[in-house]
């Protein structure tokens, strides 16, 4: 999630999408892979399987041991398959970091170089398991535990971690998800855990189904037991020296990176630095998650606006600060009369709706340098 001045690809290269050739990786792209890639390969642990593509793979659909979590290693099972290079279509455009095309640039280097070291044998082995939750560097598949729902459409996913690991993500980091749709391609989706980063033994996403996503019809097939590839953290935010107030601007599930970073914020006495968060929902029951808003809003330092554009409700809670309409140019403007404070404007949400944030900030004056894109 780089920032980059408007009119820039967001993705995980510097040139723009259309110039990028991520089908055709040289073996200098190899050599050059960081160090912890190129660790040779057990290949005592290659196991080749074949996939019906038309359903899940049956590894993926045996029941939960409640007492005995067992987070499969990807890789273990399936080294010597090559990764499938992603349709244009799958790039959803919205200049994810890591785009899916990087991550197949990734997993094509890898995948030549253990191939390679699986050829050459045995004697390349390592010893001793990684202790980290996760890797950037391949999938790993967790079961999931629970399925919590909060509207019609959306819900939290629970999944199990190793027994006594966390994932620790600095605020603003995400994880990607892998599936297959039903014809067998894989598709890739970035999440951001909303869970509190210290929980340990499991993380939660919150996922919205949309009737014609991809995506939503993998999820729709989840059920607690199944086990989903997750590989992460990825994410390039940091907080800068000197800001005194963080803008927050977010719709729908793209509220999750925020809630992350509101906890921590609020979470140090120390740090003074004031939030503002809007937040545009369609209707009030998606907003999320509404009951911790509410309390975070008793800091001093929080407050927030609720956009509901659907129309309005008689469902709106005693003090909620809600507004029946799209937020637009005259909210970001008031936002910025509030305060003469150093400030950085974050921005998450759908294509259209950072669009128009982006140009809202632009048209207010806004530098590029103090506009950060999820």
């Amino acid at each position: 999630m780089k920032e980059a001045p408007r009119g820039w690809s967001f993705g995980g290269a510097t040139a723009p999408r259309g110039l990028r050739t991520p089908c055709n990786l040289t073996n200098e792209d190899e050599a050059s892979l960081p160090e912890e890639l190129q660790r040779p390969l057990d290949s005592g642990a290659v196991q080749s399987t074949n996939e019906d593509e038309a359903r899940l793979p049956e590894e993926l659909q045996r029941p939960l041991d409640p007492g005995a979590v067992q987070c499969e290693d990807e890789d273990e099972n399936n080294l010597l398959e090559e990764p499938q290079c992603p349709l244009d279509s799958d790039c959803c455009g919205n200049g994810c970091s890591p785009c899916v095309f990087d991550l197949y640039e990734r997993d094509l280097a890898v995948w030549r170089c253990r191939r390679e070291q699986a050829r050459l044998g045995p004697a390349l082995t390592p010893s001793g398991p990684s202790a980290a939750a996760l890797s950037p560097d391949h999938y790993t598949a967790l079961p999931l535990l629970d399925v919590t729902p909060v509207s019609d459409d959306a819900a939290v996913y629970r999944f199990a971690l190793p027994t006594g690991t966390a994932l620790c993500l600095r605020p603003g980091q995400h994880l990607v998800l892998r599936e297959h749709d039903a014809a067998g391609r894989p598709l890739t989706r970035p999440y951001t855990p909303v869970s509190p980063r210290d929980a340990a033994g499991y993380f939660d996403v919150y996922i919205r189904r949309y009737a014609d996503g991809a995506a939503s019809a993998c999820v729709r097939r989840w059920r607690p037991g199944l086990h989903v590839r997750w590989r992460g953290p990825f994410g390039e935010f940091q907080p800068r020296a000197g800001d005194a107030r963080l803008v927050l601007l977010a719709a729908g599930t793209g509220v999750a990176p925020f809630v992350a970073l509101v906890r921590a914020v609020l979470a140090d006495e120390a740090d003074e630095t004031r939030l503002v968060l809007l937040l545009a929902v369609r209707r009030l029951r998606d907003v999320f998650p509404r009951d911790e808003l509410a309390e975070f809003a008793r800091a001093w330092n929080f407050t927030y606006t609720l956009f509901v554009s659907g129309g309005e409700e008689d469902s709106a809670r005693y003090g909620e600060p809600v507004r029946w309409r799209r937020p637009g140019s005259q909210d970001v403007q008031e936002v910025m009369r509030q305060m003469a404070l150093k400030t950085r404007y974050l921005v998450c949400g759908t294509r259209s709706f950072e669009k128009d944030m982006l140009n809202y900030l632009g048209a207010a004056g806004v530098q590029d340098d103090d506009i950060f894109r999820f």
